[in-house]
Order: structure tokens, then sequence, then C-alpha cells
């Protein structure tokens, strides 16, 4: 009999990348960046440049920043860019973990909620994570379930704050379907962002995925082994299974998910 090593959790306080600004070019497609979205940029150390076009003569990384259009996501998470920020909604943050990401060479993804349901980005991202880092297929395999489930509980769970306890029965079902619908036709809520991080460093893939959302007792989910009678809420343990290890921080609002390479 075969044993499963559940990866372990740890708890952290998600910090700030190192002092010492550092430039990111920026291709803009429709209105410029705000200068609320570059000053919140600069206080995470990042120096925006606003260009034409992807400088392949320059080592600064350059995101792609744009209306939503699927064509457009998939376009700023393949070289020679290194992620894509929607245009328009919400904060058109950076979080902390998408800057630490492209400032080593990794992806980067800011949406909002609203989008973030419509498309299917874990498969999106799989297949923009084994071009740019030739990742084997069976890490991409347990990548795109992981992205999927993460993915899944930031935005129903962080950012439109819905709990899955009452979906055990058909009713349950229904009426989460329609808090769900009522909570993405909220303007304030369906604009909170949802920010996705990848990196490759040596032997180690490093997710990084932050939501706006009120904050999360993951600690508590996460060391919670799930039961044969559990309905619901196995999603975690499964990240956990499929990972090398697990990282809660900000309240529960970022999630840290590791897969060893070697």
């Amino acid at each position: 009999m075969t044993t499963t090593k559940i990866a372990p959790l740890v708890m952290t306080t998600i910090e700030p990348p190192p002092a010492g600004a550092f430039t990111v070019h920026l291709v803009a497609v429709g209105d410029p960046p705000s200068p609320t979205l570059l000053a919140g940029w600069e206080m995470l150390g990042v120096r925006p440049l606003a260009v034409a076009a992807p400088d392949p003569g320059t080592n600064a990384p350059c995101l792609l920043f744009a209306p939503p259009v699927r064509g457009f996501v998939r376009a700023g998470l393949t070289q020679p860019f290194h992620g894509f920020i929607e245009l328009g909604e919400g904060s058109e943050a950076l979080s902390p973990g998408c800057v630490a990401a492209i400032r080593q060479g990794g992806l980067a993804l800011s949406l909002t909620t609203r989008v973030a349901s419509e498309l299917d980005l874990a498969k999106v991202l799989v297949a923009a994570v084994g071009d740019r880092f030739g990742i084997a297929s069976h890490i991409l395999g347990r990548l795109e379930l992981v992205l999927a489930e993460a993915i899944s509980n930031a935005i129903i769970h962080g950012n439109l704050g819905i709990s899955s306890e009452d979906r055990a029965t058909l009713e349950g079902v229904q009426a989460f379907h329609a808090v769900m619908a009522d909570r993405l036709a909220d303007p304030v809520l369906a604009s909170r962002r949802i920010e996705l991080a990848v990196l490759k460093k040596a032997a180690t893939l490093t997710l990084t995925l932050s939501d706006h959302g009120e904050g999360y007792d993951l600690a508590r989910e996460l060391g919670r082994m799930p039961t044969g009678s559990d309905k619901f809420g196995r999603g975690l343990a499964l990240i956990r299974w499929l990972s090398h290890s697990v990282t809660a921080g900000d309240g529960g609002r970022t999630l840290v998910v590791t897969f060893d390479l070697g």
C-alpha cells in the first residue's frame, strides 16, 4: 500500500518585494493607466514606463494593459510580455506576489472577478506556463487542477463572499447559483481583483493567488482533513495533495502553492 504525502502548511505574512524601484514597461491598449494606479505601483517598488511595443533590447519586463478580451489576455501571457492587467475596473492592482514574480522573470495577471469568472483561466495560464518555462506535462496537469480550485475559491469565497455549506441539496445548489448571479451583478463585488503570479526558480514552480475579499481562516481549512461524509470543502485538501507546499497569508486573502520540479 502506498502513502500520500500531504503538502506542509506554513502561515506567513506576504511581504512587499525588496526595496529599490525597478522599471516595468507598460503597453496600454485604450486608456492610459490612471495616476492612482501608477502611485500604487510605485509604492510597491515598480517604476512603470509607457511604451508603444515590447522592446527586445531591454531586460525590463513588459506588461500588457488592455480591455479583458480573451486574445489580449493570452497575448499578455505570451513572450515577450510578462503579464496582463485588465483595464478599467477595480484597483488595477499589482499584488506584492505579482511584483516579486515579474521582478524575477515570472508571469503576472490581474483581472476583475467578473472577467475571471467568465474565462477558463486555468487552461489559459497552464498553456502560457508550459510555453514559457518548459514544464513537464504531468506537472502542468497538477497545476491546472490546483489553479481551477484556487481560482474558484478566490472568486466564490473570497471576492464574492459566498459559502458552500448549503449546497448539499438541489434547492441549496439553486440558491447558491442565484446568490452568485446576484453578487456578480453587484458592480463593487464584480470589480474586485483576482491577482495571479507564476514563477519558476531552479527546481521550484511557485503559484501566488490573491483576492480582495474580507479574509478567511485559511489556516484552519488547510489544516482540516476532509472526512468521507463531507459533501464540499475538499478543494483545499486537493491543492495540498497535488502540490509540494501551501502557504496562507494576508488574513487568508493570499495563497502560495509550490511544485517540486525535481
